[in-house]
């Protein structure tokens, strides 16, 4: 069944769920909650994972233990049912599976078990190997995946297949509110309409029109007064992108 968690997401200790910092592995805390977790109003109780690793504060690293005000812990890793011991990227879908991404494969957790999606040479429709620093999912259910060294892929979780979009490298990206993926490579800014299989470039870091030549990560403005905002972090600053009018 699928895992009914906070809005916020089975998050990285110390990172926004977007940034993708690799842990070396993947502890989450299961326990009853009450139903305003819940998505559902008839459901009373719930199971939130918690996702955590050993940190570091002044004075030198702090245990897990020390810090948590839980006592049970339920670890996974490759001896319990993960494909992978590090993981990179987390999402919960709109069907409230939990999608982890590791160093080796896809994985679907239900709150009980996890199903793995790998490399197989004999599937060209398999995922390619390499890491993925970022996982999320879009308005039609497709997840999408990036690999600096593969590019960009998605994932149909009704026909279990992936999709590989054309791109060689591929630092980060972003869904817009309208569907249109937003992707980072080493020549700039670029949209991908995935429903007419169109490219275009906006940013090209090897001309005179941006005032940086690094983008870092980039970020959607979901309020409505930002007027389809993507701001873009970059080595000299944030700048803000309008995706209307295609310029900063």
């Amino acid at each position: 069944m699928p895992i009914a968690i906070p809005e916020e997401g089975c998050f990285q200790s110390g990172a926004s769920p977007e940034l993708g910092v690799i842990h070396n592995d993947l502890k989450c805390y299961i326990y009853d909650m009450p139903s305003l977790f819940t998505k559902t109003a008839h459901t009373f109780s719930s199971i939130f994972l918690f996702c955590s690793t050993i940190f570091s504060q002044p004075g030198g690293p702090v245990s897990f233990s020390e810090t948590f005000p839980f006592k049970h812990i339920e670890y996974f890793n490759s001896e319990n049912g993960l494909n992978g011991n590090e993981v990179s990227a987390m999402a919960q879908d709109k069907n409230g599976f939990l999608r982890v991404m590791t160093d080796h494969a896809l994985n679907r957790y239900d709150g009980y078990t996890f199903r793995s999606y790998s490399y197989d040479p004999r599937d060209s429709n398999s995922i390619s190997t390499g890491w993925y620093f970022h996982l999320t999912e879009d308005k039609d259910g497709l997840l999408w995946l990036t690999n600096f060294y593969n590019g960009l892929f998605s994932f149909d979780t009704r026909t279990e297949k992936f999709t590989r979009h054309g791109y060689n490298h591929v630092y980060t990206m972003e869904i817009g509110p309208d569907g249109m993926i937003w992707v980072v490579t080493p020549n700039g800014l670029d949209r991908f309409d995935n429903k007419k299989r169109l490219y275009r470039n906006y940013l090209n870091l090897d001309s005179s029109r941006t005032p940086f030549d690094r983008i870092i990560e980039i970020v959607y403005d979901k309020h409505k007064s930002a007027g389809n905002t993507l701001w873009i972090i970059n080595n000299k600053g944030i700048d803000g992108f309008n995706t209307t009018e295609g310029k900063l």
